[in-house]
């Protein structure tokens, strides 16, 4: 158990679940159910220490967001006490300051159409305040998209992942590839002129956070977190303008990125397919046609969902903190589609297929137990007995290099019947030589 507590005082709590994962094992085949119990417990608690130390960067920008936010609610405020302590509007209309002499629609009026764009504006900032960091009216003049339109398309984390239905790959104004090597098409025109390294970060982690707003603060600390308040406030608008260059000159007509209340994001009017939300939504439909026992079309979809899986997210920044969650969330759904995807095969005595599969989690987890056995239970089923073999030594290396354990006792005894079925047949082919 020392190396479990070296894992858990450093802070490797996801290796350290994985220790304990073998051992309740290990505990439920010797019949210990009682401790088993107790290091399931533990094992979960591990596993959430883990997620606690992705939640933090988010809490962080969240308070630096929030701040942002009652800083502005604040001078709201502070303007409309000064308006109602005049006391006298039914006599004297307010001062330019609220506005110009035009009303909501164009025509010349007194400054009481000001008052209600005040009000209106007011009422919009409320509805953005209210959704923490969704955006509330952008466009032009702030009068080209409404509330409800907003909320409708940048909803966030939707399960049914509407958007899927309405854009398809065939049909996008942008293409972006991120699982894998990030590509940008638009029109089917691929993006090559990007302005700078730093401005294609910028707009990946605004496609991340595609349903979301992303306070200017947040970027400016993240990508250029040592550099003075002013200083990086240009870079920003720098990288942004360049950005928006760069998807001009491929004659995108709607503006890809907007900017409303401090905030950036990605354009909701554009027609944006994305590989992961793809991946994502095909993973859904897979777990709902499987949960009414519709395997076929579940098969399908994961199919599907494993073949838009051509690398890990956002691969090519491998030293950026802010995709690894999105990266370890995506790569342990693609495992999963492959170990579901392995297994059917194997029920279906298609050995090939499974073997093939239980490689490719092995490329992402080559301490996935599972998958080894599998791996031995298909070399044995199609007459490799040596393979089988091979392939639990292997297991063995990479357990003990990676995580300093044994096998568990089913990898174990899965071994020692190949060799025992192994040597009887060698004793047979002696005997009838």
């Amino acid at each position: 158990m020392s190396d479990l507590y070296e894992k858990v005082e450093s802070g490797d709590y996801e290796k350290a679940a994985r220790i304990l994962e073998i051992e309740q094992s290990r505990q439920t085949e010797a019949g210990n159910h009682l401790l088993s119990e107790f290091l399931g417990v533990a094992r979960h608690i591990c596993l959430a220490c883990h997620q606690s130390h992705a939640d933090v960067d988010w809490h962080r920008r969240a308070q630096v967001m929030a701040g942002s936010r009652e800083e502005e609610m604040k001078s709201q405020l502070q303007v409309l006490l000064e308006v109602m302590s005049a006391n006298n509007l039914n006599h004297h209309p307010p001062d330019d300051r609220f506005g110009n002499s035009s009303d909501l629609h164009g025509n010349s009026d007194s400054g009481r159409h000001g008052m209600l764009k005040l009000i209106q504006s007011m009422i919009s900032n409320l509805h953005h305040f209210g959704s923490v960091h969704q955006f509330g009216t952008i466009g032009p003049n702030n009068s080209s998209y409404s509330v409800d339109k907003y909320r409708q398309i940048l909803k966030p984390h939707s399960n049914e992942m509407e958007w899927s239905s309405q854009v398809t790959e065939q049909n996008a104004d942008l293409k972006v590839y991120c699982l894998g090597r990030f590509r940008v098409f638009a029109h089917d025109k691929l993006i090559c002129n990007w302005p700078s390294l730093k401005g294609k970060s910028i707009f990946k982690y605004l496609i991340e956070h595609n349903k979301t707003a992303v306070s200017k603060e947040i970027l400016m600390d993240r990508f250029w977190p040592d550099t003075d308040p002013d200083s990086a406030r240009r870079n920003l608008h720098q990288a942004i303008y360049n950005i928006r260059q760069a998807f001009h000159q491929h004659q995108l007509k709607i503006r890809p990125i907007i900017f409303e209340n401090d905030h950036y994001g990605i354009n909701p009017e554009l027609k944006i397919w994305l590989d992961f939300e793809e991946f994502e939504w095909r993973l859904n439909r897979g777990r709902q046609m499987e949960s009414v026992n519709q395997m076929a079309l579940a098969i399908s979809e994961y199919r599907t969902a494993e073949e838009l899986y051509q690398g890990d997210f956002l691969e090519e920044d491998p030293y950026e903190e802010w995709p690894v969650r999105k990266r370890e969330q995506l790569r342990v759904d693609y495992i999963n589609i492959a170990d579901l995807l392995s297994s059917w095969h194997q029920e279906m005595k298609d050995y090939n297929p499974a073997i093939v599969y239980c490689r490719k989690i092995l490329e992402k987890d080559d301490c996935f137990e599972a998958a080894h056995r599998r791996l031995m239970q298909c070399h044995q089923a199609n007459g490799q007995p040596g393979l089988a073999v091979r392939q639990y030594h292997l297991c063995v290396e990479k357990l003990k290099n990676e995580l300093e354990v044994s096998p568990s006792p089913e990898t174990r005894s899965l071994y020692e019947t190949i060799t025992h079925a192994s040597l009887g047949l060698g004793k047979a082919l002696k005997i009838t030589m």
